[in-house]
């Protein structure tokens, strides 16, 4: 998908679709309690969001410094951006259950506003 379509576009159709994903997961996490017919397809679009975002979310910003840096920088930034990201997720890892405990489905709205922000930056930021 991403030799055809290119990163940049690649990048904002994962984004646009994680979105809607993420957005239908936290709509019909409202109705799940009623009906396990709900509950199934809400999971289904939860599966679907982690799909999209691991089609261009999530490789696309480590692909970018092996096309846009020096020969000798490559690995070094990858690996910083490695680290980095590790860095993020293990607060997040466990951040993750407070929030469902406290704000409970609301906590997805998180995931979608940094699908948003990352929509709207590669869009306007990210070049092909």
């Amino acid at each position: 998908m991403m030799k055809s379509q290119g990163l940049r576009r690649s990048y904002l159709l994962s984004a646009a679709c994680a979105f809607v994903s993420i957005m239908t997961f936290f709509t019909l996490d409202f109705f799940v309690a009623e009906n396990d017919v709900i509950a199934y397809i809400s999971i289904g679009a939860l599966s679907m969001y982690v799909i999209f975002a691991n089609l261009g979310i999530m490789p696309i910003p480590f692909m970018l410094p092996a096309l846009w840096l020096p020969e000798e920088y490559k690995s070094l930034i990858t690996g910083v951006m490695a680290v980095a990201g590790l860095m993020i997720n293990v607060p997040i890892s466990f951040l993750l259950p407070f929030l469902l405990y406290h704000i409970e489905g609301y906590t997805f709205l998180i995931f979608a506003t940094s699908i948003g922000a990352s929509f709207v930056f590669g869009y306007f930021k990210m070049i092909e």
